[in-house]
């Protein structure tokens, strides 16, 4: 079986009355998991409270946070949403630390071929690409 390894945001959706946590990498990270895949996560988040609860969601559900980095210099991110002529509103927080996730080399090294599902946002547009890696 193939590993495969997503790598992108885990964040908290902030609204009003509720906050959940969210990112489509770590969405689909999630998924895959659910369906008993070999699967991994690259990302980052603050080592703040929110970090904190991004950490013990992922230990309670079961989820490896192997390539999980936490970060001192930056914040957890989010995304506030608030309804606005019935729609939502987004407001993707900037510089935070899934903006500076760092790439290392031990993501690699098990396997010798690995799929990354890498969603970037890229001025408050998602952009989806599928690289398939092959170690040397």
């Amino acid at each position: 079986m193939k590993k495969i390894l997503c790598f992108g945001e885990v964040l908290w959706d902030v609204y009003p009355d509720k906050i959940e946590i969210g990112g489509a990498p770590f969405n689909v990270y999630h998924r895959l998991h659910s369906f008993g895949l070999d699967v991994n996560f690259i990302s980052s988040v603050g080592k703040d409270k929110l970090g904190n609860n991004v950490i013990n969601y992922f230990q309670k559900n079961n989820l490896s946070t192997n390539f999980l980095n936490v970060d001192k210099n930056y914040q957890t991110g989010q995304v506030l949403i608030n309804p606005k002529s019935g729609e939502p509103d987004y407001d993707i927080l900037e510089n935070v630390a899934w903006d500076y996730i760092p790439f290392k080399k031990k993501f690699f090294q098990s396997s010798s071929k690995i799929y990354v599902n890498n969603f970037i946002n890229l001025e408050k547009k998602r952009k989806s690409d599928i690289i398939e890696i092959h170690n040397r």
